[in-house]
């Protein structure tokens, strides 16, 4: 018996009656929940209860615009509890400045620590030169500068004595450039001297000589000293002597006052700094150790406060407080949200030149910023960040992060390295279900690490609860973002939409982006009136469009002729099958005819798609599976001595799937019987070796695509769609298609077996004495016996 068309309140789905008691959004309260998310929900609260480590989460789920944000309202919704607050300030390493200190306070005391610190600072700078320009201090100071420069007056001047009595002054001698070189001894020659070039009748002057000045003379016999050479270079090494022990007893002897000077103006800062440390460390007890460090780096730097040069710099960098984390005083965690976990916006770093790295350059990042909350993060962006995904298991283990460069700690070569931040921090990780496979199977740290699942469904069962959880979220949407009420049947066809976009019988998606923009576009369309159904249905048609140029070309070729497809008659081994276009976040169907052909051998069936490479596995199984059932029907008796090809006609992309398996089936059952196919019928569907016809995806893009190629070539009343039967629940046609049903134009009939798609498209049982399968059957029995002839041919 063949399938009946189905009667139009069954081709789309419809608002229950009294499923939204309002007459507008305005008397509907905004949605404060989460829908359809059951189970996510529960398991994000399973890893909010456990402290455990290794209890994070990732949601695995179809990836739409706001994931991200959709997950942080969950946990927002929740209210996780806080489980540590602190501030992490760095300050300088006395020591080492190599690996500056971490400090940590209570929150918002290192902030206050900061600001003190640098208050004291300032303070010092005028305190402490006044400190060591008091009396006393100024006195002592002078005082041992005064002695050690009269025991140096002392020391030379007992020199001289000694150099005069050898003959010699102690003195300088000046250069080409007006300089004068340090004492030295020189040789005074007495005036009785015979010199060379020493005219009569010049007066003669004492001349003092220097050691090399002497050794020419006497070589080169210009000058007759009083002495003996020898004993005048002798003289020389003595004095030479002497005045090495003199300038080094000199120069210890001011090393000394320097040290002794210094001693008493470090007592002095010490003394009178000690109370303003006391004091800090009273009210920073984290800082009390450093506190000392820095009292002991101050009192021995007299020189950060010099009255000619100051060196402030030094001063500030010592007092100065790096603080990268402000912990808040909230008992709610905190949530951060990553959308571009670079190595600095996640991880943090040191920022300047490498070689002026000090505790100032550390900056923390979101995981930092996260401390004892919730981090968010997308984890394909994630991954596609070198060495980010490394750092973070590390610190997720070990609970505490190295704050470094992406190129090596410190940025190339190990020039910093600071104390270790805490990490006590809970990840979410979002993403779809390929890449938690992904990690999962590829880093077998991943699963020791993520412990909890919590997977976001695409839809949502259509309940009554469910149904007014949505009308409660347009309000929502309505609300915060001032867009003009919605009737009720404006609502109801924005959660028909929805439901349509969900593509299972009794589903509803979940894609609230895709709700919340149609509602901005159906407001758009009404300006600043009321919403009703159609300002809903305009923006959707201006949508489609907006995206609709590929679908627009695609008409236009079959109206041209370009696209071959024919909606009208009966030919034999030709089918109009039935296909959906994603482009650009748009589906279409159109039809595209599939063609089979036949003839006697031994190569079985073959597809056309799949000798070329044009094909996936989906679909070769599909082969196979129509390739078996027809060995079940037609094989028991003879041998299948068939040389058969199916072609997508007109197709020269890659096919998939197994949707086409009845259209190809029903061609070579066509092509093998000689019974025409109705060209008005268009069939989808997927059959198994059983013949069942099995449900397929995209069914209203794919009736409706074959409607629009009726329509422009003439709806004659008995054209239509068979579809699986198991396909009626997902419907959810245009109106006008619905209408066209109603009216006796098209037809939509459901299939549930070979048997009955048969029937309809070739107006012939399947089975019986003269149906579909004997025909076939007498067919491939003269293909036998042509085979077997042709074999004997070949012996012979």
């Amino acid at each position: 018996m063949p399938a009946r068309p189905l009667p139009a309140d069954r081709l789309s789905w419809r608002l229950p009656d009294g499923a939204l008691p309002f007459a507008t959004t305005a008397t509907v309260h905004p949605l404060s929940s989460f829908i359809g998310q059951d189970q996510a929900l529960s398991a994000i609260r399973r890893a909010v209860s456990i402290k455990g480590p290794g209890f994070n989460v990732f949601v695995a789920g179809p990836r739409a615009a706001g994931r991200l944000g959709s997950i942080e309202r969950i946990l927002r919704e929740l209210e996780p509890p806080r489980r540590s607050a602190h501030d992490y300030v760095y300050v300088k390493n006395f020591l080492d400045p190599a690996r500056p200190k971490l400090l940590v306070f209570p929150p918002g005391r290192g902030l206050a620590f900061r600001k003190e610190l640098l208050r004291v600072a300032t303070m010092l700078l005028e305190e402490v030169p006044a400190l060591l320009n008091r009396d006393e201090v100024r006195r002592v100071r002078e005082g041992k500068r005064q002695a050690a420069e009269v025991e140096q007056h002392k020391a030379m001047a007992r020199l001289e004595t000694h150099a005069q009595a050898l003959g010699f002054v102690i003195g300088a001698l000046g250069d080409e450039e007006g300089g004068q070189s340090g004492p030295m001894p020189l040789y005074r020659v007495p005036s009785e001297t015979d010199l060379e070039d020493e005219s009569d009748d010049e007066e003669v002057e004492p001349q003092v000589l220097s050691r090399p000045e002497v050794q020419v003379l006497a070589e080169h016999g210009e000058a007759h000293f009083d002495k003996p050479v020898a004993e005048i270079l002798a003289g020389f090494d003595a004095l030479d002597a002497e005045l090495a022990k003199l300038i080094d007893v000199s120069r210890q002897t001011m090393i000394e006052t320097l040290k002794a000077v210094s001693m008493t103006e470090a007592k002095a800062i010490g003394e009178g700094v000690a109370p303003t440390f006391r004091d800090l460390a009273r009210r920073f007890a984290p800082a009390r150790g450093w506190l000392a460090e820095l009292m002991e780096e101050l009192v021995e730097c007299p020189e950060w406060f010099d009255t000619e040069e100051p060196d402030h710099d030094s001063l500030f960098a010592a007092f100065t407080v790096n603080l990268v984390h402000v912990g808040e005083k909230k008992k709610r965690a905190a949530i951060v949200k990553v959308t571009n976990p670079t190595w600095s916006q996640l991880l943090g770093g040191l920022e300047g030149e490498p070689g002026a790295y000090d505790h100032r350059s550390i900056r923390a990042g979101a995981l930092v910023d996260a401390s004892g909350g919730w981090l968010v993060i997308n984890a394909a962006d994630l991954l596609q960040e070198p060495g980010v995904w490394k750092v973070l298991k590390r610190a997720l283990v070990s609970d505490e992060l190295d704050v470094s460069n992406p190129e090596g700690p410190g940025g190339g070569p190990a020039v910093l390295r600071p104390d270790p931040l805490p990490v006590d921090v809970k990840v979410v990780l979002a993403g779809d279900v390929g890449v938690y496979a992904a990690m999962y199977y590829g880093d077998p740290e991943f699963r020791n690490l993520f412990k909890i699942k919590a997977e976001f469904e695409e839809d949502a069962p259509v309940t009554s609860a469910v149904l007014e959880a949505y009308a409660a979220f347009c309000a929502r949407v309505v609300q915060n973002e001032g867009l003009p009420h919605f009737t009720r049947s404006a609502v109801g066809d924005c959660i028909r939409w929805m439901v349509r976009s969900g593509g299972r019988g009794g589903r509803i998606s979940t894609q609230m982006s895709v709700l919340s923009d149609l509602l901005r576009e159906a407001a758009c369309e009404s300006g600043d009136a009321l919403v009703h159904g159609r300002h809903v249905w305009a923006a959707l048609r201006a949508r489609r469009l907006r995206d609709g140029l590929a679908e627009r070309r695609t008409l236009e070729l079959i109206e041209c002729g370009v696209v071959r497809v024919q909606t009208s008659g009966r030919v034999a081994g030709l089918i109009n099958a039935l296909v959906v276009y994603h482009v650009g976040g748009h589906d279409f169907g159109r039809p595209m005819r599939i063609t089979a052909t036949v003839g006697a051998g031994r190569a079985g069936i073959a597809s056309v798609e799949r000798e070329v490479g044009l094909s996936g596995k989906s679909h070769d199984k599909g082969v196979q599976i129509l390739t078996g059932w027809l060995r079940d029907k037609l094989g028991q008796t003879r041998t299948l001595a068939v040389t058969a090809t199916v072609c997508f006609e007109q197709s020269y992309g890659r096919v998939d799937g197994d949707s086409a398996t009845v259209t190809e089936l029903l061609a070579l059952m066509s092509a093998l019987s000689g019974l025409g196919i109705d060209q008005g019928v268009a069939v989808t569907g997927s059959v198994n070796q059983l013949g069942e016809i099995q449900s397929v995806g995209g069914i209203n893009e794919k009736i409706e695509g074959f409607y629009a190629t009726c329509k422009l070539q003439g709806l004659t009343g008995e054209q239509g769609v068979c579809i699986p039967a198991t396909n009626v629940p997902d419907l959810c046609l245009e109106d006008e298609v619905v209408e066209a049903c109603a009216r006796g134009q098209f037809h939509v009939w459901p299939i549930a077996t070979i048997d009955e798609a048969a029937e309809r498209v070739m107006g012939r049982e399947l089975g019986g004495d003269d149906g579909v399968l004997a025909l076939c059957g007498r067919a491939l029995d003269r293909y036998q016996d042509v085979v077997r002839l042709q074999g004997k041919k070949e012996r012979s």
